[in-house]
């Protein structure tokens, strides 16, 4: 039985004399010399076409090739996908986020819980905790489940410090023997000395953002204009000090310059880290700052080249690797896992807002239009707001690089106008292209070693 379609693979050229070949459909990659006769087909075949290759080389030649490489296929363990039933509509809170401030003292313009300058979701009360909290851990979805976590959210969370001590008192008293987690996301400013103390006894994580380096696409300042980069950096060493558990966030605009000086810079702090592109929502006062035309994405390659340097560059050092999405490609091809579907929001992962609306996602919570359900009914209207297979979007099928974007941010789309049924837009798909192309050299240079 052949495995290989000769319509599904990419290429991906590494220097003069090797290229790449992924097999999208179980995530193997084959490293082969250029001047080897089955890179010389597949390279035909990737750029002219199939008919052309026969034409050049045979089809005696061509069909030999499709025969080793199905029996190559064939002969590897067979590909593992890690993903929750998608087939039946069973979701239980597993993760639940509370915007708790409709407010923050920074000004960040690519923040996407605004909605054009403000927050339109209500700050929490304490009635508002009682009755969120009570919901998620008594409904009968999640009565067999042993835990649930919680994540502060905002706005800046901290400013109301208060709710998040009430919250964590509410839930051990009345919950006693669940088991509860907690974590908060934070810009980091307002960080002192007992809120340290307790993150530390309550065993929080620390997911605090920040753009990178101090330079002119640091763009987290105070509503006044002032820098923020400062206090952050202090607070981020108290932190580590006290050897509370953190994770940094940093969102890059679409024309930073900097991106190999920004993963430098976290790679330094040696804490896991994130860095994202900055992407469309609802907040359109920073639409211009997440579109990627061709111009944009051909500066992001080069400069993804130059990032796969420095990291080759570390790896003959022998030095660690923080970056969390490199570390998480690298168990995928690893292990060759690949994913239907980008995340669980809506299934496992949802927001609430004070009022008790139910989101699948906190990209949402600014338009009650955009509500899941609420505490009071449940969840009534899921259809709309879950990610779709992969395999379910036919757009996406003709891609190699599905079963690792898995279709894309379903949030990304809803919020601005689109079904969650439908690709990514041109650009932000060929964005993902470009990303999984570096992650697929990433691999093969510095954590395969090939």
């Amino acid at each position: 039985m052949e495995i290989f379609n000769i319509n599904d693979f990419k290429i991906v050229n590494l220097d003069k004399d090797n290229i790449l070949f992924f097999h999208p459909a179980t995530l193997q990659i084959y490293p082969l010399k250029k001047n080897n006769i089955i890179a010389e087909v597949l390279q035909t075949t990737h750029k002219c076409g199939w008919n052309v290759a026969i034409t050049k080389f045979g089809e005696d030649v061509c069909q030999q090739v499709i025969s080793y490489i199905n029996r190559t296929i064939a002969n590897a363990p067979s590909t593992i996908y890690s993903d929750i039933k998608t087939d039946v509509y069973q979701p239980y809170f597993d993760v639940v986020v509370l915007p708790i401030a409709g407010m923050c003292n920074l000004n960040c313009p690519y923040c996407f819980a605004q909605t054009d300058g403000g927050f339109n979701f209500p700050n929490f009360t304490e009635k508002d905790i009682d009755k969120v909290v009570s919901f998620v851990m008594d409904t009968q979805i999640n009565a067999n489940r042993k835990s649930t976590s919680f994540v502060f959210f905002g706005g800046e969370p901290l400013l109301k410090f208060d709710i998040i001590k009430y919250t964590v008192s509410y839930i051990k008293q009345k919950y006693p023997n669940r088991s509860v987690g907690f974590s908060i996301t934070t810009n980091g400013t307002i960080i002192n000395d007992e809120i340290i103390d307790y993150f530390k006894q309550n065993n929080f994580l620390i997911l605090l953002s920040l753009d990178g380096p101090d330079n002119e696409f640091n763009l987290r300042k105070y509503q006044d204009g002032r820098k923020s980069i400062d206090i952050v950096m202090q607070n981020i060493e108290k932190l580590r000090k006290e050897e509370v558990s953190i994770e940094l966030r940093a969102t890059l605009i679409n024309t930073n310059p900097y991106i190999v000086e920004t993963f430098d810079f976290f790679e330094k702090l040696q804490c896991p880290f994130t860095v994202v592109f900055a992407y469309q929502s609802e907040n359109k006062m920073h639409q211009e700052l997440s579109m990627y035309n061709e111009s944009v994405l051909q500066s992001i390659r080069e400069q993804l080249d130059d990032l796969l340097a420095y990291y080759r560059e570390r790896a003959c050092r022998g030095e660690s690797i923080y970056s969390k999405i490199i570390n998480d490609a690298k168990k995928s091809f690893d292990r060759r896992i690949g994913h239907y579907i980008p995340c669980t929001s809506g299934r496992q992962y949802f927001t609430i807002t004070a009022d008790g609306n139910i989101f699948s996602c906190a990209h949402l919570m600014n338009n009650p239009l955009f509500r899941m359900g609420s505490i009071n009914n449940g969840i009534t209207s899921p259809e709309s707001y879950l990610p779709p297979k992969v395999t379910d979007i036919v757009e996406c099928n003709k891609c190699w690089a599905r079963m690792m974007c898995s279709g894309g941010c379903v949030t990304q789309k809803i919020s601005t106008g689109m079904k969650n049924t439908t690709p990514m837009t041109y650009n932000g798909c060929e964005l993902e292209r470009i990303k999984w192309e570096f992650y697929l050299k990433m691999y093969y240079y510095i954590e395969k070693k090939m």
